[in-house]
């Protein structure tokens, strides 16, 4: 069961595809949150930050942001050092090379994470109250997650940040944390 939101109100949907809902802490955020200031959170399951499947590690980074204004834009960057270097060649990254300052995270696709819809076609933005939000949940997954990485969720306007939140991740020890 899950939550999907649609303007100002909630419906239950009884659906095995997560895609189509927002997980109930958006409502609980929303809610809380005072609507007129720019905001941004990054959470994990701290339950099952790294799952198998097949061979496979898995994870998921989810972002929320809330904008008061339309025109303001929401930056979702990554960074890692050389032992995590991500899989793939989306963000130019190559085996054992740190990125150490943050760059716009890119779907396998190359499109900025920020740009993309969901593999059902919807946006990753949608309307509350009259504010922009957005949500993504960043579904990770590689042969080993190992090392460290970071995620960083900004809004910005014309280029100033407004808000952010930063989430480290310890790979190895299997912890995170939040800045």
């Amino acid at each position: 069961m899950g939550i999907l939101l649609k303007n100002d109100t909630y419906e239950f949907r009884e659906e095995d595809n997560d895609e189509y809902y927002f997980p109930s802490v958006i409502k609980e955020k929303l809610i809380s949150w005072d609507l007129e200031s720019p905001k941004t959170i990054l959470w994990m399951n701290s339950s099952e930050l790294i799952r198998k499947d097949n061979d496979d590690d898995c994870s998921i980074v989810y972002a929320l942001a809330l904008m008061p204004k339309f025109d303001q834009e929401v930056l979702y960057e990554i960074s890692w050092d050389a032992e995590g270097v991500p899989g793939g060649n989306h963000l130019g990254q190559q085996p054992g090379k740190a990125q150490s300052a943050f760059i716009q995270d890119l779907s396998s696709k190359g499109e900025p994470i920020t740009d993309i819809t969901t593999s059902i076609g919807e946006s990753c933005y949608f309307d509350y109250k009259n504010k922009k939000v957005f949500y993504f949940a960043d579904n990770i997954r590689q042969h080993e997650l190992k090392g460290q990485w970071k995620f960083r969720l900004r809004i910005l306007s014309e280029d100033q940040t407004l808000a952010q939140s930063i989430i480290e991740i310890d790979w190895n020890a299997k912890t995170f944390g939040l800045k």
